[in-house]
């Protein structure tokens, strides 16, 4: 929770309600975003979290969960 709001500091309008909406939906990928997000903000990557860079990060969280969900099966 910690992180989640560090995170939420930097986010945009937009990007805020997206991830809430992810948050409601899929607190699993909520989560990774988090952590991911957390990173780049902790080693000074990133200042502004906008709603494009979120979907770029989801999309690759959800490319990862596919290719895992095809590979356990």
């Amino acid at each position: 929770e910690e992180m989640e709001l560090l995170v939420k500091k930097h986010l945009s309008n937009e990007a805020l309600t997206r991830f809430g909406t992810v948050k409601a939906a899929h607190p699993d990928i909520a989560l990774q975003a988090v952590v991911a997000l957390s990173q780049f903000v902790n080693k000074g990557q990133v200042q502004h979290i906008d709603d494009t860079m979120l979907k770029s990060i989801l999309r690759e969280i959800q490319l990862q969960k596919r290719e895992y969900n095809f590979i356990q099966k």
